[in-house]
């Protein structure tokens, strides 16, 4: 966390820390591989409930663009934004 300017993270609650392994799932809160780790920059939230936080998240938006978050539907390829 040291290389990360101090501007930018006074901007942030939580910091999710880690490359994403896909062979070393978490199945647990935010993580998205077993190598991540979870700080806790100020006191919004609480451990429990970083860990209570779901894996995936569908957000349907009044224009009609939907987020997808932690799904990645077949055919589409990672990073890619569908409107």
């Amino acid at each position: 966390m040291k290389t990360i300017c101090p501007a930018i993270l006074s901007h942030l609650d939580v910091l999710i820390a880690g490359r994403y392994v896909a062979t070393r799932p978490a199945g647990q809160g935010m993580l998205g591989s077993a190598n991540q780790q979870t700080h806790l920059l100020t006191r919004r939230y609480t451990p429990p409930q970083i860990g209570a936080t779901p894996r995936s998240e569908i957000i349907l938006h009044r224009d009609g663009s939907i987020t997808l978050t932690g799904i990645a539907p077949p055919g589409w390829k990672t990073g890619e934004v569908h409107r």
